[in-house]
């Protein structure tokens, strides 16, 4: 009887890791901008090795997930950081109960509510908070390694000067702070740095996150082998992982379903996996979808289009309909996690590459 498994052991990146530690401890930079898209590993190799190794050279970390709320990413940036200097401080009082405020912030106060005059007022409001919140984390800190998943979502019109609040922060503490900002969206993610009313820091690290390669093939084909009566080939796992784009966690998606099948069947749990991403879209929202969103998200999975979608040539192919119909479209397509802004007006992708090939196969259905 196979024994029940719930996840396969992570896979180190060294070298990577390796990169990190060198533009650190160089003292020329002091932020490092880390691409990948979705289903690469990014996220992964962050929790897992990065901010340990940060954690084993002393510095204290925070990691912040700015899609923890994608229409708002400035309040899970605030969040973020008002939490991380919560935890700082309760991790130095130990058992002495906190409340009330926090070197000024207060615990659990609301979000920017509708008493805010305009966007304007409520940027304003929020690049307050976020000072506050930077004040309280960096107090008296040594060292502070910072990782912020998702940066890209603060680009766009109207967040100009909470980006420059940001960098100002990160000028003030430059000689105890390091950063690492991460994004599935290398265009966008490029754009904050090249963002004339609102630069960030120019001398900001670039770094890809590279595919893995045999080497992650060969630790999950024995991990594998290990563990089934039927054994697989290294070279027909390297196949599949093309198959799916060089995706860590679809290729470990699979593995385990060779294991719990037991008859060494690659093809046959590829598509087991192929199935279980339909299934977990279909039901619950394909089938949902009226005429309108079906084809903007089919238009922007064959095409790979994320602009344009109020203009007359789209508007005349989904029958003349408003750029009103349209944009509440794309909003429930969001709504759904089918698609997300790329951090420029009006821009929007399809970054998620399980949910990209499940609308390509209906173009052909």
């Amino acid at each position: 009887m196979t024994t029940p498994i719930i996840d396969l052991p992570y896979f180190p990146r060294p070298d990577l890791t390796d990169q990190v530690e060198k533009v650190v401890s160089s003292g020329l930079s002091g932020a490092i901008t880390l691409f990948a898209k979705r289903r690469k590993g990014k996220t992964t190799w962050v929790r897992n090795e990065l901010l340990p190794w940060a954690e084993s050279q002393r510095w204290e970390t925070v990691y912040i997930d700015l899609w923890s709320d994608r229409e708002h990413p400035e309040e899970a940036l605030i969040a973020g950081l008002t939490a991380a200097a919560r935890r700082s401080l309760l991790s130095k009082l130990k058992s002495v109960k906190v409340s009330g405020k926090v070197h000024g912030i207060e615990i659990g106060a609301e979000m920017d509510g509708p008493a805010a005059a305009s966007e304007a007022a409520r940027q304003e409001t929020r690049a307050k908070r976020l000072t506050e919140s930077f004040d309280a984390l960096m107090r008296k800190k040594r060292s502070v390694f910072v990782a912020i998943d998702e940066f890209q979502t603060l680009a766009g019109k109207g967040r100009e000067n909470f980006v420059a609040a940001f960098r100002a922060l990160l000028q003030k503490y430059a000689k105890t702070l390091f950063v690492i900002y991460t994004g599935s969206s290398q265009e966008m993610l490029q754009a904050m740095f090249r963002s004339q009313r609102a630069p960030l820091l120019d001398s900001a690290y670039a770094m890809e996150l590279p595919n893995l390669g045999a080497a992650f093939v060969r630790d999950r084909t024995v991990f594998c082998n290990a563990r089934s009566k039927v054994r697989i080939k290294q070279a027909d796992l390297a196949d599949v992982f093309k198959d799916v784009d060089y995706s860590p966690e679809a290729l470990n998606q699979i593995v385990l379903r060779v294991i719990v099948r037991g008859d060494g069947n690659l093809i046959e749990a590829l598509r087991d996996w192929r199935q279980a991403v339909s299934a977990a879209l279909k039901p619950a929202v394909w089938d949902q979808l009226e005429r309108i969103p079906r084809v903007l998200l089919l238009r922007m999975a064959k095409n790979n289009q994320t602009t344009g979608f109020t203009n007359a040539q789209t508007r005349a192919e989904l029958g003349h309909v408003s750029p009103t119909a349209v944009q509440a479209a794309l909003r429930l397509l969001e709504r759904h996690e089918l698609i997300h802004p790329t951090g420029l007006r009006g821009r929007y992708e399809i970054s998620d590459p399980a949910v990209r090939e499940f609308v390509k196969a209906q173009v052909t259905a």
